[in-house]
């Protein structure tokens, strides 16, 4: 895990992931309704 917080934030890792989630769920309900 050290190695990895040399190249990125992994707190904006995990940030992005969250949103690209949440997002990609939205995205399913508008298309499922």
């Amino acid at each position: 895990e050290a190695l990895l917080e040399g190249f990125v934030d992994l707190e904006d890792v995990h940030e992005f992931l969250e949103r690209f989630l949440i997002f990609g769920l939205d995205l399913l309900v508008l298309l499922a309704e």
